[in-house]
């Protein structure tokens, strides 16, 4: 499994979560992402993943803030692939499965274009 390209492919979908580009069908897909990862981040007492995601959280267009996260649920899914991991994943892949922008920048950042996130600006229509 390509931890790298579901870590970037969760920080893609929070994204318009967080900056509220994506209004109603960005918000429904990045809250249940965000909640799940903040819950859980809390449950397992990774103070160094409630950073990152914080951090992302207070300024969301922050390149650096995106990779961080990125860097951080990679190396969450490397560590326990079989839990966090393919939980991860399935959240990411019923992103993908929708139908609109976002499936599809998800899709492209799964496949390896990860240059696509450095453009994910502006609204998302579903």
């Amino acid at each position: 499994m390509d931890w790298t390209a579901i870590g970037l492919a969760a920080t893609a979908i929070l994204g318009p979560f967080l900056t509220k580009a994506g209004e109603a069908a960005a918000a429904k897909i990045g809250a249940d992402l965000y909640t799940w990862l903040k819950q859980r981040f809390e449950k397992d007492q990774d103070k160094d993943a409630e950073a990152a995601l914080t951090q992302l959280e207070k300024k969301p267009d922050s390149k650096p803030r995106r990779e961080a996260l990125a860097e951080t649920l990679t190396e969450r899914a490397a560590s326990d692939p079989d839990r966090f991991g393919a939980e991860l994943q399935n959240r990411v892949q019923q992103v993908v499965a929708t139908e609109g922008n976002i499936g599809t920048l998800v899709g492209q950042i799964m496949a390896g274009n990860v240059n696509v996130i450095n453009t994910m600006y502006g609204d998302i229509h579903m």
